[in-house]
């Protein structure tokens, strides 16, 4: 049966997957959010979704409300929609409602990317995919539906998936998860509500999850599903995963176990390896995940990670595909909270790339905007160098070298510019 669907704060990543999902299946889909353009716009733009400036005036109540968790009580469309008891549901609440057999993606990193693999290795099927970069999809009647389950505020403690993914857990979110313990429990507890479980057993915390149907998988030899490396180049990874030989066109030893996620997922649906491979050898990246362009000589990457450990991945990704070359950073943290957490993991992360250049922090929704905060990260971090649009007239494109534009805010509106600049 049609129905109407508004959204509010439609241009989140995952909103406006969420969107795209419910249009393909036939809804009627509108929303609003600020004016900025960003890159989750694309999808809502190509459908015709309408999206509108937030104004009270939008909220009619002749629909559904899809509230994304990014705003409070405070804002005037979400306060109309409460005050006159129209029927909403928040963001992650209403990912429920898509049909089909549900496999949730979960894990402090990763999530993004193994939902795409694991929606790009079932393409055959019939699938719908929520993905954290601004991508959905659904295929009419749907079997399978992947999408990407979040730990921040315990949002994904309202699912209950068939099957369960957990890439990695490690603390993050500290204005809300105050240890590495209090993460734990959280993926324990959605762990116990998923009829199957397939973890990343590499890693201390993975170990610590328990379910009856629990699946590892990783490098130890002790995992249900070992992997062992066979050949490393800058074009990917040729590896085994329990005898069985596949190729993944991607760098980054990380890629591998997001790669391995998607094709036990394949395996356990009833998938040859054959037909596992075919997928992944033509596989792409999600949106700002190691996102390439070329101009002249130098090479520019639009990538999201904003986290230390992340950051760290990235860097031996590039080391790996671009060897010898100069690389390059402008990094935009992204949150106070995150980034004086973590200040001396980033540090160290930061220091491995050849020049550092720092934005001002990307406050999100979560946050006002603080002078006092981002002059104690400024001196926190004093050894980079501040970034001001001055610093993109060094980049000499008959060089060959690498400028990666880092972070989970807004520094790749400063890559778009360059591109637009030298088509």
């Amino acid at each position: 049966m049609k129905k109407k669907y508004f959204f509010v704060g439609i241009k989140g990543s995952g909103m406006s997957a969420l969107a795209q999902v419910l249009a393909d299946l036939g809804h009627e889909v509108e929303g609003s959010d600020v004016e900025m353009d960003f890159s989750t716009s694309h999808g809502l733009i190509e459908r015709g979704i309408p999206v509108y400036p937030f104004n009270e005036q939008n909220i009619r109540g002749d629909s559904h409300y899809i509230i994304s968790t990014a705003y409070d009580e405070l804002h005037p469309e979400v306060k109309k929609i409460k005050e006159n008891n129209f029927p909403y549901q928040y963001y992650h609440e209403a990912l429920n409602m898509v049909p089909g057999i549900h496999i949730a993606i979960s894990g402090t990193h990763g999530k993004t990317t193994t939902t795409s693999l694991t929606a790009q290795v079932l393409q055959r099927k019939k699938i719908a995919m929520v993905s954290g970069d601004g991508t959905g999809f659904a295929q009419k009647n749907p079997k399978y539906f992947v999408y990407e389950a979040c730990e921040y505020k315990n949002h994904f403690h309202v699912f209950k998936p068939k099957i369960l993914v957990i890439t990695n857990i490690e603390q993050d979110h500290p204005d809300f998860f105050s240890s590495a313990e209090e993460v734990i429990r959280a993926f324990q507890t959605v762990a116990s509500q998923a009829e199957e479980l397939i973890i990343n057993g590499d890693f201390p915390n993975g170990r610590k999850i328990r379910h009856p149907k629990r699946t590892t998988f990783g490098f130890r030899p002790d995992n249900d599903y070992r992997i062992r490396l066979i050949t490393q180049t800058k074009h990917g990874f040729t590896f085994l995963v329990n005898h069985q030989v596949y190729f993944i066109p991607f760098t980054g030893k990380h890629m591998i176990y997001n790669a391995a996620a998607a094709i036990i997922i394949g395996l356990k649906l009833g998938m040859r390896r054959d037909e596992i491979q075919a997928q992944l050898h033509f596989a792409r990246l999600p949106k700002r995940r190691m996102q390439t362009h070329q101009v002249g000589n130098t090479v520019l990457i639009d990538d999201y990670a904003h986290h230390p450990t992340e950051i760290l991945a990235l860097h031996q990704a590039l080391r790996q595909k671009y060897p010898g070359l100069k690389i390059n950073v402008i990094f935009q943290p992204h949150t106070y909270s995150r980034t004086l957490a973590f200040k001396r993991q980033f540090a160290k992360a930061l220091a491995r790339f050849d020049e550092v250049y720092l934005e001002k922090v990307f406050a999100s929704a979560r946050e006002k905007e603080n002078a006092e905060l981002q002059t104690k990260i400024n001196e926190y971090f004093r050894s980079f160098k501040v970034f001001t649009p001055f610093v993109l007239q060094k980049i000499d494109f008959s060089k060959k070298e690498v400028w990666v534009f880092l972070g989970a805010g807004i520094v790749n509106r400063w890559l778009e510019f360059l591109l637009k600049s030298n088509v």
